[in-house]
């Protein structure tokens, strides 16, 4: 039987109650699970009590909160547990050479996560009050699961959207079986989808619904690399491998195979040296201005530091810069704000991951208040672009149309 050792502050008397209940569960479940107030009085003293659970268990549970975080990361000689147990953790994590197979952050609920000590912001945090994250924490704990990959056996190599799913906005409907090509030459065309696969290389079976999208796909066969493809919240730069038509039961479809490139490799980052201006600043006004159409500059009158000042913003250097926001000229363009919605989601997709703004799209939506458009966001921005943890970037405002 696997032992377990929570490691853990005393917040308060329900906080408390909560932490032994999880306890109690853990035992239930045929875990071996060690906790203070199992404990009376320990005739070793608490202090090594703590010392010898931590080093005999396999398995040390650190529940996340605020006052642990605080206590965690202290530099204090004072012995209260989340002081003493951090300072432990931290100095085995890195005698292992924070190669982590014990020290498992938990939390109760996901608002939580963000109290993880600094020493294991780098690991999972299981939220155990959601079914599928506990589930997994089991997993680990009795199977020594550290990874869920399947077996390649049985594997289907197609990925297939649900035509029936939607994203829901406000009294309108996108629908998700619609992807975004963007030509070398800058031309962009909305089409239909009836598969995708990505595998070795991306395949999209596209379903053509007007000669002139049968028009653009022949056209990709002069310039093939370059090319743009946004789907989801999904966005590659590729090369056109091969565009195959196949006119059957009446319905033209073209399968598309390209190879992906490495968008790493093309990206370099400035947003480092900007004077006065944290990376997460950069990149929130990066999205800020893609999606509202804000423009930010310094009120000092140095036009030279302007001029730097935009270029950073804009995403110098990465794949696409994002000079100003698409929306106000898609509105002009498209009068249907169904179909406006569709476009300029995948457009906008395509700019925040190609300019480096963000890295991944939680939520992106377009409704239509009174005379305003409301853009509803929330997207992420990995640790390799910034200096702290992954960046939360969250908002619902209006777009600037002027």
């Amino acid at each position: 039987m696997k032992k377990t050792f929570i490691s853990y502050t005393h917040d308060s008397e329900e906080y408390k109650i909560k932490v032994k209940n999880f306890a109690d569960f853990l035992i239930s479940n045929e875990i071996d699970c060690e906790l203070d107030q199992y404990t009376v009085f320990p005739i070793e003293g608490w202090t090594k009590w703590m010392i010898d659970r931590i080093s005999e268990a396999n398995f040390v549970l650190v529940v996340c909160s605020e006052k642990y975080q605080r206590k965690a990361e202290e530099n204090t000689d004072q012995a209260s547990g989340g002081t003493w147990e951090g300072s432990i953790v931290r100095r085995d994590l890195f005698s292992l050479g924070n190669l982590n197979r014990k020290f498992i952050p938990i939390c109760f609920g996901s608002g939580n996560r963000k109290f993880m000590p600094n020493f294991l912001s780098d690991f999972t945090c299981f939220n155990v009050e959601n079914q599928n994250e506990l589930e997994s924490l089991l997993d680990l704990i009795k199977k020594d699961l550290f990874t869920r990959k399947p077996s390649i056996d049985g594997l289907s190599k197609t990925f297939e959207f649900d035509k029936k799913k939607e994203i829901e906005g406000v009294g309108e409907v996108i629908s998700e079986n619609q992807f975004l090509l963007i030509s070398t030459k800058g031309i962009s065309r909305v089409l239909e989808f009836n598969q995708i696969t990505n595998d070795k290389n991306l395949e999209i079976t596209a379903k053509i619904t007007n000669p002139s999208d049968s028009s653009f796909l022949q056209d990709l066969k002069s310039d093939r690399r370059g090319i743009v493809v946004t789907f989801g919240f999904s966005s590659y730069i590729v090369t056109l491998l091969e565009c195959i038509q196949k006119i059957e039961n009446g319905e033209e479809t073209y399968k598309l195979t390209f190879e992906i490139r490495d968008a790493s490799r093309l990206a370099t980052i400035t947003d480092m040296g900007l004077e006065g201006y944290t990376t997460e600043e950069i990149a929130e006004i990066r999205v800020k201005r893609i999606l509202l159409n804000r423009h930010f500059h310094s009120i000092d009158d140095e036009d030279f530091k302007k001029i730097l000042e935009d270029a950073v913003f804009s995403g110098v250097g990465t794949p696409m810069r994002a000079d100003k926001s698409p929306i106000p000229e898609i509105l002009k363009e498209i009068e249907s704000f169904d179909k406006f919605r569709v476009f300029a989601r995948l457009y906008c997709v395509t700019l925040l991951i190609h300019s480096i703004a963000i890295t991944s799209i939680n939520k992106l939506i377009f409704s239509k208040e009174a005379e305003d458009i409301v853009v509803d966001f929330e997207g992420i921005r990995d640790k390799q672009y910034t200096n702290l943890k992954p960046q939360l970037i969250k908002f619902k405002e209006s777009v600037l149309l002027n």
